[in-house]
C-alpha cells in the first residue's frame, strides 16, 4: 500500500514539473543555446530536431542539461568546448539541470514502486 501511494505522489510530482519544462523551453532555451555557439553536440541536436513538434525544445533542453551535468564526457569526445560550459552562468545552470534531476528522481521512484508492486516486496 505504501508503494502505491509513493508511486502516485511521484507521478503527481512528475506532472507538476512538466509546466516548468515548457516554461524553460520557451524562455531560457535560446539563452542557454547562445552560450554553445561552437558546440557540435548542441548545434547538431538543434538541426536534427528542427522539424519536430515545438522544434524539439524539450529534447534540446535535456541535451543542454546533460552537457552541464557531465561536461567531462563531452570534452573527452570533443563535442563541446570547456570555455563554453564555463561561460554559462550558475543561475542558468540551475534552471537547466534542476528539472532534469527532479524528473529522473521521480522516474526512479516510479520504477521502484512499480517493481515493488509487481514483486510484492
Amino acid at each position: 500500500m505504501i508503494l502505491e501511494i509513493t508511486g502516485i505522489i511521484a507521478a503527481i510530482c512528475m506532472l507538476l514539473v512538466m509546466p516548468l519544462d515548457v516554461y524553460l523551453a520557451h524562455t531560457k532555451l535560446e539563452i542557454a543555446e547562445s552560450y554553445f555557439e561552437k558546440s557540435i553536440f548542441i548545434n547538431d541536436t538543434k538541426n536534427m530536431l528542427r522539424n519536430q513538434h515545438f522544434k524539439g525544445a524539450p529534447v534540446r533542453l535535456m541535451a543542454i542539461a546533460a552537457v552541464l551535468l557531465m561536461p567531462q564526457m563531452f570534452y573527452w569526445r570533443k563535442l563541446v568546448l570547456p570555455e563554453e560550459v564555463k561561460s554559462v552562468p550558475g543561475n542558468l545552470k540551475l534552471w537547466m539541470v534542476a528539472p532534469l534531476l527532479f524528473t529522473l528522481f521521480t522516474l526512479a521512484i516510479l520504477v521502484i514502486a512499480w517493481l515493488g508492486g509487481a514483486y510484492e516486496l
